[in-house]
This record gives structure tokens, sequence and C-alpha cells, in this order.
């Protein structure tokens, strides 16, 4: 008897298709489809190009730092184990900042933070949270070992120096970029996401699963 599983894994990440905004100077999203017809059969084959910045996805050091480590050598614990959901909805804000008052009590290593600030199925947004070194520096002394954000990037779209990257990725925190948070709760959760193995590459896209943590609140 086949049995059905029981749904129990809330998925974070954004379905992968050219409806998600595009990060501006990056290669638009595109597929393909072939489809063979074998005796009781038809086989398809798909082909895809994107950037492996598109939608939800994770850096590795690579991506900012000279001979960092590439995405087929990231230690995949970062991105498996208890997280901790953050709500700090800036949406109405001026100062799309997350700052160290916005900060709960830090319960969990994997730190995901919901700002309500970029909606991927709308055109893209400059104007979108990101953390200040203050709050970064928090999380590094709490030994955060994945930071996660409901944007497009870490940094300022408007900023050049890329710091938050630098201070992140230089001090062994992954992170996760793009993530589907509208409707989540703030809380603790178990987390599940693992990047793909593109050797000697920067990044991978991502599916992130959460699940509930018995009923414990941020």
């Amino acid at each position: 008897v086949r049995r059905k599983c029981i749904q129990m894994w809330i998925d974070i990440s954004y379905p992968i298709s050219n409806q998600l905004a595009l990060y501006p100077g990056d290669p638009a999203f595109s597929s393909s489809q072939q489809v063979y017809n074998v005796p009781n059969a038809a086989i398809t084959t798909s082909e895809i190009s994107c950037c492996l910045h598109f939608g939800t996805h994770t850096d590795a050091p690579l991506h900012f730092i000279a001979n960092g480590k590439s995405i087929d050598q990231v230690d995949l614990e970062s991105y498996i184990g208890l997280c901790q959901i953050i709500r700090v909805d800036l949406s109405q804000s001026k100062d799309k900042v997350i700052h160290p008052e916005h900060l709960p009590t830090i319960k969990a290593p994997r730190i995901l933070f919901a700002s309500n600030t970029f909606d991927y199925y709308q055109p893209f947004n400059e104007q979108f949270a990101v953390l200040s070194a203050e709050t970064i520096e928090i999380l590094i002394a709490h030994n955060c070992c994945l930071i996660g954000v409901d944007t497009p990037s870490v940094d300022p779209f408007q900023d050049s120096s890329s710091n938050n990257h630098l201070q992140l990725l230089s001090n062994n925190i992954a992170i996760i970029e793009g993530l589907k948070l509208q409707n989540i709760s703030a809380g603790l959760y178990q987390m599940l996401a693992i990047p793909l193995a593109y050797q000697n590459l920067e990044a991978s896209p991502l599916r992130v699963l959460i699940k509930p943590q018995g009923d414990s609140h941020a």
C-alpha cells in the first residue's frame, strides 16, 4: 500500500520562471523544451539559461572573495537545521535598514529576515531593505552560520562597496537572497536547503523548506 506523505514542510522559495523580477544587468531567464514521441511514451527534455543569482539563491564566498570557496565546497551544515524568522516590516519606512534595535533575542544559528520590501512579481524595486553593519556584527557575535533575506541582495542597490556581502562571507556566514516570506510567521523552524554542486562557481539556486519548531516564537 502506497502511503501519502503528510505535508509538514513549507516552501519559501520562488518557482523559477520569467515572471520573476530581474536584477538590472543580469541575463534574462529563458527556457526551451523538446518532446520526442516514442512507442508508448513521450520523452520531454528541457534547457534553461539564467544567472545563478536569479530568484531564490545562495552565494558562496567566491562570489566576492578571490580564491574563496566555490558553491560545491561550502559547508552544507549551514543550510540544514534550526532557523529563526524575524519579521521587520519596513515597507512603509523611509529608512530601509534593519538596525540592532529591530532584533529580538537571537535563538538560532540561521536567521531569515522578512522585511516586506520587495515583490518578485512586480517590476524591480531598488529601495529594498538591508542589514546595517552593526546588525551584522551582532549576528557574527552570536555565531550565526547563515543569513537569509526576502530581497535580491544583502547590500543596497546603489552601493557598489558590497560591504555586507564581504562582512558575511569573510566570516563564513552563508547568504540566502530572494526568500518568499510574505505569509510566514516569526518564530523558530527547522530548515532544509541544499545548494547544487556547481564546480568552481559562486552561487546556486535553492529550494528552501521550513517546518515549524513546536510552539516557539521569536
